[in-house]
């Protein structure tokens, strides 16, 4: 089996279900769901400030970690480490 073909078959089935879902939702599922326009987005807006929020932190967390684990080799180790002779 060649590599591309597994790629191919998922992106078949993802546009076969982008065409199928929505309208067996549409059939099936018909809720009424009574948004405005203004309350949709405003529902939207919050859930992408906290998801802007929640990157946010999660980056933070991740460049202390790396400044912690930085902090903790003194230049001697790294350059024994990087097979250099030790020398300042």
């Amino acid at each position: 089996m060649q590599l591309w073909l597994i790629p191919s078959r998922y992106a078949a089935a993802s546009i076969v279900a982008g065409l199928l879902v929505p309208r067996l939702e549409a059939r099936f599922v018909a809720s009424g769901l009574d948004l405005s326009t203004s309350s949709a987005q405003a529902d939207l807006s919050a859930v992408a400030s906290g998801m802007m929020a929640l990157t946010g932190i999660v980056f933070s967390i991740a460049f202390m970690l790396v400044q912690f684990n930085a902090v903790v080799y003194s230049p001697s180790i790294c350059l024994r480490r990087g097979g250099g002779e030790g020398r300042p």
